[in-house]
């Protein structure tokens, strides 16, 4: 019947989008992974049986710029152990990948401390977030080499944007242009046209 339900929750895991783990630090302040998910292959290119028995394998992918802030958010959490969470870059079959790593932690009976978390590969939001990133860059830059005078403002005529061809045109910086009525230096005769 353990078996059973074991095979079933395999299962369940397996359709998740992360790798479930659980890791436990015992009293000699040893780590190791009791359980891993089946998609520890497919996230992490490690089988379950060697994550198991190494836990290090997947601490040795961290890029070396990340894997700082990784230790010390680990001692942080050793010391005060509270929700971990972790994101950063690593090295998964040769290819850059980024990685969100997300764990409770608990303390058992005999002592020792017992982390039940989720693995994640992040790389296509990361990638997206970074694509959108770029274009707001390109426009910004495109909207900046415009000699137009170009504004955005909301519908009670407050700016929230000002390319630097209008602050040449009115002799005023960026900062007190912005949270101002569009109207203020507008001549009188072209607010009709603005209100349209």
């Amino acid at each position: 019947q353990l078996r059973e339900s074991n095979r079933r929750y395999d299962q369940l895991v397996t359709n998740m989008p992360g790798m479930v783990y659980r890791i436990r630090r015992n009293v000699e302040k040893q780590a190791y992974y009791e359980y891993v998910s089946p998609r520890c292959k497919d996230l992490t290119g490690i089988e379950p049986k060697e994550l198991l028995a190494n836990a290090t394998l997947l601490i040795d992918q961290i890029l070396p710029e990340d894997r700082d802030r990784y230790d010390a958010l680990v001692q942080e959490n050793l010391k005060e152990p509270q929700l971990f969470r972790w994101e950063g870059e690593v090295i998964v079959n040769g290819e850059r990948r980024w990685r969100l790593v997300e764990s409770r932690p608990y303390q058992l009976d005999d002592g020792s401390m017992v982390w039940d978390g989720i693995l994640s590969d992040i790389t296509d939001a990361k990638r997206s977030e970074e694509a959108l990133r770029e274009s707001e860059e390109r426009y910004r830059a495109m909207i900046e080499e415009q000699t137009e005078l170009i504004s955005r403002y909301t519908p009670d005529t407050r700016m929230t944007f000002v390319n630097e061809a209008l602050c040449r045109q009115v002799g005023r910086a960026r900062d007190s242009l912005i949270g101002q009525s569009i109207l203020t230096d507008t001549p009188v005769e072209y607010h009709a046209e603005i209100l349209e």
